[in-house]
């Protein structure tokens, strides 16, 4: 058991409930079974109030009871050991929930977590632990894409996250995931995740402001488990999505001309295609992937990376609508 008391608690884990709508309820019931076990295992300062769970999701903030009473009654003893509270924000996308559940958070630190991902042990301890020194403002941890099935091992493999084993390169080289970070309280409040209209972009231009401001991210083994991404309607959004962020992120950053940005896309699927071959052919082992299903892998591999070149070049030449992105209601639990 871990003595904490020495680091800057309170503080507050807030949790968004959109990924729970692409998942099933058991596997959201894990993360706060796991975030129990986390509390329980690293004892607060007795003058300290209780750590806050902010869960926030999308639908009326009338219907937030409903939540409260579904995750009371799947762990009831977490009651006990924080402060649960539920909101809503109707209709509200990603990035929105984990701001506004932010603000209406009171800890010195906010702690990032999505709810299809599963914190592994050591991992609130690990978030807390940076704090400790007044100058830090963000610490990373480590996000991994759970794996049940031939689909779901091709994605850990060939997904942004790195490999939960097999020392990953890409570990060193991660940015801030947005599902696993802990940011000083006072300084994220005043600096949320910016505006915009793509899917995923935001994070990408919260590190850019970091990085303007001279904060650097302090690396932590806080491990969590990202579900296994599954459903075919779901995995095709998803990578048409990602292309269409790719280019979003070009111009949100670098304001590059068409001509540029093809250039650009034509560039970033060349390389995203040999990474997933790479991967899949040299690292296939660590996903336990037997080697007959290594080139079926790579057929699915290798369409799913098609699927997002495809949709980054349409981005550019303006083919596709614009205004914010959604997950659509057909891709959930699909």
């Amino acid at each position: 058991m871990s003595d904490l008391s020495h680091l800057p608690v309170p503080y507050s884990i807030i949790i968004e409930m959109e990924n729970a709508e692409t998942i099933e309820w058991h596997e959201v019931a894990d993360m706060f079974q796991a975030l129990v076990s986390q509390i329980r295992e690293n004892p607060r300062d007795p003058r300290s109030p209780l750590p806050e769970i902010v869960c926030i999701h999308e639908g009326e903030d009338t219907d937030s009871h409903l939540l409260y009473e579904k995750v009371t009654q799947e762990v009831p003893e977490l009651t006990e050991l924080a402060k649960l509270i539920c909101l809503g924000l109707p209709d509200a996308r990603y990035y929105e929930l984990k701001n506004n559940g932010a603000l209406k958070s009171t800890g010195d630190v906010i702690i990032f977590l999505d709810s299809d991902s599963v914190p592994q042990p050591g991992w609130l301890e690990a978030m807390l632990k940076p704090f400790a020194d007044p100058q830090t403002v963000v610490a990373g941890g480590i996000t991994c894409l759970g794996y049940d099935s031939l689909v779901s091992r091709t994605l850990a493999l060939t997904w942004i996250f790195p490999l939960i084993h097999g020392n990953d390169p890409e570990v060193a080289r991660r940015p801030v995931y947005a599902n696993n970070a802990a940011f000083r309280g006072t300084w994220f409040r005043e600096n949320p995740f910016p505006s915009h209209d793509g899917f995923k972009v935001s994070c990408t231009l919260h590190c850019r402001l970091l990085k303007e401001q001279g904060h650097a991210m302090v690396p932590v083994d806080a491990i969590t488990v990202h579900a296994p991404l599954r459903g075919f309607r779901f995995l095709v959004w998803r990578a048409w999505v990602t292309g269409r962020d790719a280019d979003r992120k070009v111009v949100a950053i670098k304001g590059y001309a068409w001509p540029r940005r093809l250039l650009r896309a034509i560039k970033h699927g060349l390389q995203t295609q040999k990474r997933c071959v790479l991967r899949i052919v040299c690292r296939s082992h660590y996903v336990d992937m037997p080697w007959y299903q290594v080139p079926v892998a790579l057929v699915m591999a290798i369409t799913f990376y098609a699927i997002m070149f495809f949709a980054q070049v349409a981005e550019v030449f303006g083919m596709l609508p614009g205004g914010p992105e959604h997950i659509p209601h057909f891709v959930e639990n699909s």
